[in-house]
């Protein structure tokens, strides 16, 4: 059985500034991804895998996390595949886990994680908020 965190990234900055692929977290959207990693310190996961799409505010979000975790943030998987991907693009992530990736967090973006946690928790009606993540069991 896997775990997965599937957080979708802090709050970033609007996109009048900045191209989206560059928007930065705001004060508000780091704080955030600092207290989603002293949750996950605090329900003493052991992390396997950090992955996070390449966009500036999932790899901002995935690092604060890391710290947080005390998991290396040099061993953070940047996978561009989960840049505005649809939902099947992050099923072919999780199924890509190897078997020793038990407790995996995946860093990215909405509409395709809230999609993702509704797939296999047809029942919740998921709707991740920035800096909000769902736990998943997978087999």
């Amino acid at each position: 059985m896997k775990t997965l965190l599937l957080v979708r990234h802090g709050e970033a900055y609007d996109n009048a500034h900045f191209a989206d692929f560059d928007r930065p977290l705001t004060p508000f959207g780091e704080q955030q991804a600092l207290e989603l990693g002293l949750q996950f310190k605090q329900q003493s996961l052991h992390i396997d895998s950090i992955i996070c799409s390449s966009a500036k505010r999932t790899l901002t979000t995935a690092t604060l996390i890391a710290k947080q975790t005390h998991y290396p943030s040099d061993k953070i998987h940047v996978e561009p595949n989960i840049y505005n991907a649809e939902m099947e693009d992050l099923l072919n992530v999780v199924q890509q886990l190897g078997k020793e990736q038990n407790t995996v967090i995946i860093v990215g973006h909405n509409p395709g994680l809230s999609l993702l946690a509704n797939y296999y928790q047809p029942d919740k009606n998921i709707l991740l908020p920035t800096g909000g993540y769902a736990k998943i069991s997978v087999a």
